[in-house]
């Protein structure tokens, strides 16, 4: 019997100790000089990690005080290796990072304003070295994309984060380099697929039968074969009737390779997806739908704000479409609503109209943030609720300006801030199902889409999916005993805030861990730059004045 007990015991620490996160944190590093951020991580196929930081001058972070980016390479035990600085100069910038077998790239456009051209350079090295040699890909006519790349450098529309431009398939054999061409007549796109020795497999200029106001591309993806794949929104009226539907379109080297419809009679399909799958027979494709038309306006992504006359699409639940890559058919497709546990996390219970009968409950404002493929093939799904809030200038004689780490504000000029309101985690099988679907409450007001204390990171296993998030360490109570996320009345700051991560079970229900006391800690953690590795773990920069240190997590 007692040996029974303690057989019992073992079982039960080790399931408990199996639930646990593991925190490695590097040691501590201190830049000198100058002011830095985390924009991109990359495994380097031996446990260990490139980062890419870009540093600036002064407290502003714009594209004027950028001064360069520095390249380092941590090892499994988050030692730095070696590092690499590499001085930004005029009409040049990042533009992505990977890793093959045995060697590390970072490519670089260059816009020449002599030959009226942008240049797309990789910049190489032995993994064990830090030692570049350089090579161009391949060049892109820059008469019609001025605004690509004034964005790209100026992060003016384009996530704080690299890879504006470039997609990756999911075994990183090849990557997808995309550019929107201006043209009034037809929407024209030129797209560049390169194998993971950064060299030029095929490449095509795309002219759809729209024109360019009227054709949006909403994702673009490459496959493990070296196949790209275009999903496009297109406005069917003019300006007073912005109807649309979606299609997506398969391309190779020989052309165009087929097209299908991603759409639905019943139902209005606000936002999709192209979820990376290590299969190349099917293309997975999520999103959000709604049921109906009412007056407002709704966000679609991180860079637009877009205005309907006569209503907005109020999201109700989630869709999944799967398409046979090879003759390019719907093979199936799912539209559910947010569970009853889902409305209840975010209105505190399940509305009732008059009848009794449930009401439709619906969530304005919805931004997709990710969709990715879990160990045994379920699909993970987050979503953000984000509004953006217009200031009108105040009169000229009581106009000032002030300074932020941002960037520079004039209340003499229209201001605008930003909401980051509820998170939304939902758990999918891998034919659509839905399995589970959460709200996290919270709500973080910054001047900043970019400000990477405002949202969240997401990774899972095969069972579990975890939610990182930095808020105030006192947590706000609602009706119904439900917790919310907050700021506090001081904002985020070291001194009041916690690093907090949410574990959500195979059914959907969470606890809630603190990981990091960012009072007792040398830095604060950014809960937005976490970067998930293809083993899941995921790694977080943190940094206090003029230290900075890593921390993975893994389980």
């Amino acid at each position: 019997m007692k040996k029974i007990l303690l057989i019992v015991v073992f079982m039960l620490l080790k399931q408990l100790n199996a639930q646990q996160l593991h925190i490695k944190k590097s040691p501590l590093y201190e830049d000198n000089k100058k002011r830095s951020e985390l924009a991109m991580m990359v495994s380097d196929k031996q446990g260990g990690v490139f980062a890419i930081r870009p540093y600036f001058a002064g407290m502003m972070k714009t594209k004027s005080s950028k001064l360069g980016y520095y390249i380092e390479h941590y090892n499994r035990e988050l030692k730095l290796l070696k590092s690499y600085t590499y001085k930004l100069a005029k009409n040049k910038d990042i533009a992505a990072a990977f890793v093959n077998d045995t060697q590390f790239y970072f490519v670089e456009y260059e816009k020449d304003k002599k030959a009226k051209k942008i240049n797309v350079i990789a910049n190489y090295t032995a993994l064990d070295e830090m030692k570049f040699k350089q090579k161009t890909l391949f060049s892109v006519p820059s008469k019609n994309i001025n605004s690509f790349y004034y964005d790209l450098m100026h992060q003016s529309k384009k996530d704080a984060k690299l890879l504006a431009n470039v997609a990756f398939s999911e075994n990183k054999n090849y990557a997808l380099f995309y550019f929107d061409m201006f043209s009034r007549k037809e929407d024209t796109q030129r797209v560049y697929v390169l194998n993971n020795k950064m060299e030029l497999v095929w490449s095509k200029e795309i002219k759809f039968q729209y024109k360019d106001r009227n054709f949006q591309v909403s994702d673009f993806q490459v496959s493990n074969d070296g196949t790209a794949y275009i999903l496009g929104k297109i406005h069917q009226g003019g300006v007073f009737n912005r109807s649309y539907y979606y299609q997506l379109y398969k391309f190779n080297k020989a052309g165009l390779q087929g097209k299908t419809p991603v759409q639905s009679d019943n139902y209005y399909v606000s936002s999709l997806k192209i979820i990376k799958s290590k299969s190349s027979d099917a293309i997975h494709i999520v999103g959000f739908y709604s049921q109906y038309y009412a007056r407002g306006s709704y966000v679609d992504s991180f860079d637009s704000s877009v205005s309907y006359s006569g209503g907005s699409y109020r999201v109700r639940g989630v869709c999944t479409y799967k398409i046979d890559a090879s003759n390019m058919t719907v093979k199936s497709n799912r539209f559910q609503k947010f569970s009853s546990q889902f409305i209840q996390d975010k209105y505190g219970k399940v509305r009732k109209n008059s009848n009794g009968r449930l009401r439709n409950a619906s969530v304005d404002n919805i931004v997709l943030r990710d969709v990715f493929f879990a160990d045994n093939g379920d699909m993970i799904v987050t979503a953000e609720e984000m509004t953006t809030v217009t200031t009108q200038p105040a009169p000229v004689a009581f106009s000032s300006s002030y300074s932020t780490s941002y960037g520079n504000y004039n209340s003499g000029a229209t201001s605008y801030s930003y909401v980051y309101g509820d998170a939304m985690i939902l758990r999918l099988d891998a034919t659509g199902k839905l399995l589970w679907s959460r709200n996290i409450n919270k709500n973080f007001n910054t001047s900043s889409p970019y400000d990477p204390l405002s949202s969240f990171s997401v990774t899972a296993s095969a069972d579990k999916v975890f939610l990182f998030l930095t808020a105030n360490k006192k947590l706000g109570k609602l009706s119904k005993g439900r917790k919310t996320f907050r700021e506090g009345f001081s904002g985020v700051t070291k001194y009041n805030s916690k690093l907090y991560a949410i574990q959500f079970g195979k059914m959907g229900d969470w606890t809630l861990k603190t990981i990091v006391d960012n009072k007792t800690s040398d830095v604060i953690f950014y809960s937005k730059l976490g970067f998930r590795m293809p083993d899941n773990t995921i790694y977080f920069f943190g940094r206090f004045r003029h230290d900075k240190q890593l921390m993975r997590i893994d389980f």
